[in-house]
């Protein structure tokens, strides 16, 4: 064995997003003396760099065994890589993976397994049997058919939830755009190519890609040199030598200019918002600490100059963030990421290229500097006591080519950039007139304002793609209205299939009573209704949260223990909606109008409009009601709240949906029905 000894700083990971720690307010600081340990390192014969950091202060141990190999291209198997990095570590050929789960579960450990980055830790009087049963599963593992075509299944489930997302329809587009289709890091996995993965490519891939070459076995803790050595000689030296495939790739570009690249998902209530250049920044490089800070100074979360400026110029209350990556590698990609309301979207795009053109013509203010030099520092001190951090800057140092104290003197590198350091580096790598902006959402409800938009006074082109990425055509919303149909056809409808109108007029009173969750907390729903009476409560954890009741005539609410008189607008709508059917008080009444006929989740809809605030969604095909839209003006801003219908069953022979989600705000609650009666169960009494 070869052995190297080095003196290193441990430190934490640096975060390359805006979101980095709590912000600190305080004096300049100065760079503290870091705490420093040393590591001393081996290599195997096989190649494996082995790295030893010796801390006695807890009775713990942790092994980091990362790998940092070239991008891999999948080729026409798109989703290997993670097919290969779920099915590691559920045993190995010599243990089945219940009796491997039962043994880390009785030694108090705790493994996690990826193709790249594999850890284990646990209390070091175990040391040697945890880094044996962990050599085991990686160097042996346990790959079956059973467990193969069970994660293509979850993966495949996965795929088709993601497919109507659109956050994850624009971060899949928006890489597919920067690094081309070809590329390692824009490869999407589809149910098709994960169902072409035999076992065999699984092991093949393994055994190309797993090898020594550029892996690195980092151990952390209470342990000594010689005895992390030893067990690493132990448990890695059958590792068989080799160095994986290595392959190179196009580069990727900018456009030209500025452009919207605009991908239509029919339905979305939100748009999701990327803007992304590419960026060429690798840690040793030396505007690398400018980089990082004017990202925070321009998208730290919740307080970068994007926020500030969204919400208190602007008045929205769009949470929006900025990400710097960096890669030895490949090009990164500088992006800035919101969710926006579609009608919003055209003035948040504008938003975002105001603010990083004053970025880079304005320098920054001494506060924004100091208050983004401080929130990094804190959050590399956060940071410095985990294992797992320090085993990334041991390798780090190797990897990137980084100076043996890149560590020891980040903090005072940090402290050192300047003003003009942080507009240089803003104008070198927020390259603004050459972005791509993607936007995923309803056309219908923005397509034309982001067609008006201008940037510098020049249009901004609007290119048009597909969820794969391939260029499309400009969807069309128009759609002809057939013969005959208008409000009350489609009113008629409904109320056929529901039941029919003979059925639902026997019905007086309704119970109904639902189950959900809002953040992680249990809550139930109750509605009453009798002849034109109605209450609800909504209870969280036992206790009445809010209270709606009205008698007929007049009502109040109770919220969070006040009471308070019914507003006169609830009241003219609930003498309409606290009808059982109110449908059937709407039926020939010419309460509603026929707004329009639009797509949604690929399913034709028929829009009704003119009561109150709300959009009736009625199915084409079925005739049932499937999505509720309440829209509120409040100043700049516009509030939409959308309640989802499903899951219809029968109950007396009407059909009632057993299913309701109600989305306010990027605030989610699924509600489940439990119980509904009618012409049961309720009373006078309960509406007084």
């Amino acid at each position: 064995m070869k052995y190297l000894l080095s003196c290193f700083a441990i430190a934490a990971c640096l975060s390359l997003t805006a979101q980095t720690g709590e912000e600190q307010q305080s004096e300049t600081a100065t760079a503290s003396q870091p705490t420093i340990e040393v590591s001393r390192s081996l290599i195997l014969s096989n190649g494996l760099k082995v790295i030893v950091i010796e801390d006695r202060e807890l009775p713990k141990i942790t092994y980091t065994l990362t790998l940092d190999n070239p991008l891999i291209p999948e080729d026409d198997q798109p989703g290997i890589t993670a097919l290969v990095h779920k099915m590691t570590g559920n045993g190995s050929e010599n243990i089945s993976k219940e009796e491997f789960e039962n043994q880390i579960k009785q030694m108090g450990a705790s493994f996690s397994f990826g193709l790249d980055k594999n850890v284990a830790t646990g209390l070091s009087g175990n040391h040697d049997q945890i880094l044996n049963l962990f050599s085991d599963a990686l160097l042996h593992p346990n790959f079956t058919t059973e467990e193969l075509e069970k994660i293509k299944a979850e993966l495949i489930t996965k795929i088709e939830e993601d497919q109507n997302h659109i956050e994850h329809t624009a971060s899949d587009v928006a890489n597919i755009l920067a690094y081309g289709k070809s590329h390692p890091r824009s490869m999407r996995a589809s149910a098709a190519s994960l169902k072409s993965i035999s076992l065999e490519d699984v092991q093949k891939f393994y055994h190309n890609y797993f090898v020594p070459a550029n892996a690195y076995l980092t151990i952390t803790g209470d342990i000594s040199f010689e005895e992390g050595a030893r067990i690493a000689e132990k448990n890695f030296s059958e590792w068989a030598k080799a160095t994986p495939p290595s392959f190179t790739f196009n580069a990727p570009k900018d456009p030209y200019y500025t452009q919207i690249a605009f991908i239509d998902m029919p339905g979305a209530s939100k748009s999701r918002i990327i803007y992304e250049n590419l960026i060429d920044l690798k840690m040793n490089q030396s505007d690398y600490p400018a980089v990082i800070l004017a990202n925070s100074i321009l998208g730290r979360k919740g307080k970068g100059r994007l926020f500030r400026y969204l919400t208190e110029t602007k008045g929205f209350t769009n949470n929006v963030t900025s990400h710097v990556g960096y890669s030895k590698k490949s090009m990164s990609t500088f992006q800035v990421r919101s969710t926006a309301n579609p009608e919003d979207t055209e003035n948040i795009i504008k938003a975002i290229l105001e603010v990083l053109e004053n970025m880079k013509e304005t320098p920054v203010t001494d506060t924004e500097l100091q208050q983004a030099q401080q929130s990094l520092i804190a959050d590399m001190k956060k940071r410095r006591s985990n294992p797992v951090n320090r085993a990334d800057q041991e390798v780090k140092i190797m990897t990137e080519s980084l100076p043996s104290n890149f560590y020891a003197d980040f903090e005072a590198r940090i402290l050192s950039v300047s003003l003009e350091d942080i507009q240089r580096a803003a104008n070198t790598y927020f390259k603004s007139d050459r972005a791509r902006i993607i936007v995923v959402g309803d056309g219908s409800d923005m397509l034309s304002a982001l067609k008006s938009l201008k940037y510098k006074n020049k249009p901004v082109p609007v290119k048009f793609y597909d969820r794969n990425g391939e260029p499309a055509t400009e969807p069309k919303y128009t759609s002809e209205i057939p013969e005959g149909t208008d409000a009350n056809t489609i009113l008629q409808k409904f109320i056929d299939s529901l039941g029919g109108r003979e059925r639902l007029e026997e019905i007086s009173s309704m119970y109904m009573s639902a189950e959900g969750k809002v953040q992680g907390m249990s809550m139930n729903m109750e509605i009453k209704k009798l002849s034109g009476k109605y209450s609800m409560a909504m209870k969280m954890m036992g206790s009445t949260i809010t209270k709606q009741v009205y008698n007929g005539e007049s009502g109040y609410m109770i919220v969070q223990g006040n009471v308070e008189p019914m507003p006169e607008k609830m009241i003219n709508e609930l003498n309409i909606t606290s009808n059982v059917f109110p449908e059937l008080a709407m039926l020939n009444n010419n309460i509603l109008k026929l707004d329009r006929v639009e797509m949604l989740d690929g399913r034709k809809t028929y829009v009704l409009s003119g009561f109150g605030n709300k959009y009736m969604y009625f199915d084409a095909k079925s005739g049932l009601k499937i999505k509720e839209e309440t829209v509120v003006k409040s100043g700049n801003e516009t509030i939409v709240s959308t309640t989802l219908m499903g899951d219809y069953r029968e109950v007396n022979g009407i059909k009632f949906p057993y299913f309701l989600s109600q989305t306010t705000d990027n605030q989610e609650i699924e509600m489940n029905v439990q119980t509904l009666k009618l012409n049961e169960g309720v009373s006078d009494t309960d509406f007084q």
